[in-house]
């Protein structure tokens, strides 16, 4: 059985999110954003897909399910591409590094 003790509901996860988005961008932003749509994509495949798998004869349920399953997925998919942006954003900053550097030393020819 599945510990809903633990388990936040989809409308705190939705909040949080919020959140999150509209809180002052920072280094940590896409890493709260991507830990918080992992868990609503835990949360809804548990709490809104699991559960109606057994109650596939009916049109309606399976449909309802289709539904909650194209979410999720979409979810799952906005989970991927913000750990994508949080890893160019640290592939640019490095890069900064690199390009802050002093430029090589001139060296002058001599003619004797």
């Amino acid at each position: 059985m599945t510990d809903t003790i633990n388990t936040p509901t989809i409308q705190t996860l939705t909040d949080q999110l919020t959140q999150t988005l509209q809180s002052t961008q920072s280094a940590d932003t896409l890493a709260r954003q991507t830990q918080l749509l992992d868990q609503l994509f835990t949360t809804l495949m548990t709490t809104q897909i699991a559960r109606r798998l057994d109650d596939t004869n009916n049109r309606y349920i399976r449909e309802v399910t289709m539904d909650w399953l194209a979410m999720t997925l979409k979810i799952q998919k906005q989970c991927m591409d913000t750990g994508k942006a949080a890893a160019a954003v640290e592939y640019m900053k490095n890069l900064n590094t690199i390009n802050t550097l002093p430029p090589p030393l001139k060296i002058e020819k001599r003619n004797e």
